[in-house]
């Protein structure tokens, strides 16, 4: 507020109160000293003070209070001018422009609660915009991609086909060098990670087994043949390998039939492995017809190797059995004494 309006309300308030209390005065202007010395001189002055003092803030504050109003007014009515003309989309060369005006007067618009529906217009407006600005990023990437030339389509597709070539001899070598199909167990810590990669991709499993040969845990590969379990596979090799490591053992072949899992000669004769996981403990006809089978063909020249050493029990009414840790020690005897069971 200027000066000038301060002097105003002052002069008017100055007024005001000579006319409340002029009458007082013209009736003590004969005795002008005694009534300037009066307590009432003085009360009536203080109250002259006060009163005008009050008068000025009052109409300060209403005049003030009126003006910001109108300058609101003003500023709401001219963002309102401002988004209707934005909402035009002139002059805008490109939506970027256009989104980033939109953002802007968004946050002017915050200011102003009674702009609300203006500020949703907005809002409504920036969603349709950014979704426009995408699609046009999408139409030209695409055009982009409908200019290129055909033969660098070409040139992808032929890189594309060599890398899958490549991939697929990489493979037929790791398979040949592995010969997977004569090989049914890996141990894990003797291959690269392409090499563990194509095992799985054709049919091998991880497992971790106890090792006839090494006599502890070892983690393998093992993709199982027939009806047989990864177990029951895994110990077939790993008790071919610990009659590999014996000298004096020789033909050691796996059979796939009826016959017994493994065979193998010895000083001239011929003995039997059968690897048992438990499975024929319950076809009491079938163990009996194998076991049958065996002593008919290896008399006293064949042993069970049970998997699970809580069941080795079970099959020692059938013939020598033995837990897998201790094959080693049970094969030598056999091999030694011929079969104890008889």
């Amino acid at each position: 507020m200027d000066k000038t309006s301060d002097g105003i309300i002052l002069v008017c308030a100055f007024g005001l109160i000579l006319y409340k209390f002029l009458p007082q005065i013209q009736t003590s202007r004969n005795n002008l000293l005694s009534f300037l010395k009066s307590q009432t001189f003085i009360s009536s002055a203080l109250l002259f003070v006060i009163l005008s003092l009050l008068v000025y803030f009052l109409v300060r504050n209403v005049l003030h209070w009126k003006k910001r109003k109108n300058e609101r007014k003003k500023a709401v009515e001219s963002l309102k001018y401002d988004v209707k003309e934005l909402l035009k989309k002139s002059g805008y060369p490109n939506l970027n422009e256009y989104i980033q005006s939109i953002k802007e007067k968004l946050e002017d618009v915050e200011n102003y609660p009674e702009l609300k529906q203006t500020k949703e217009k907005l809002e409504l407006e920036l969603l349709k915009s950014e979704k426009e600005l995408i699609l046009e990023h999408y139409e030209n990437k695409v055009q982009v991609l409908n200019h290129k030339n055909n033969n660098l389509l070409e040139e992808i597709e032929v890189k594309e086909r060599r890398l899958n070539d490549e991939e697929k001899w990489k493979k037929q070598a790791i398979e040949s060098k592995l010969a997977i199909s004569e090989n049914n167990v890996f141990k894990k810590d003797k291959l690269t990670k392409d090499q563990i990669k194509v095992l799985l991709e054709n049919g091998f499993k991880h497992a971790n087994e106890f090792c006839i040969k090494e006599k502890k845990v070892i983690s393998v590969l093992v993709k199982s043949m027939q009806k047989r379990s990864l177990t029951h596979t895994f110990l077939i090799w790993s008790m071919k390998n610990l009659l590999k490591s014996m000298p004096e053992i020789e033909n050691i072949t796996e059979h796939d039939t009826k016959d017994a899992d493994l065979t193998f000669r010895y000083q001239g004769k011929l003995f039997a492995i059968e690897i048992e996981t438990g499975t024929l403990l319950s076809k009491h006809k079938q163990l009996q017809e194998k076991v049958n089978y065996l002593n008919k063909k290896y008399p006293k020249r064949w042993m069970f190797i049970v998997s699970n050493k809580e069941l080795v029990w079970k099959y020692k009414k059938y013939g020598l059995s033995t837990q897998r840790n201790r094959v080693e020690e049970t094969l030598a005897k056999m091999l030694e004494t011929l079969h104890p069971f008889y």
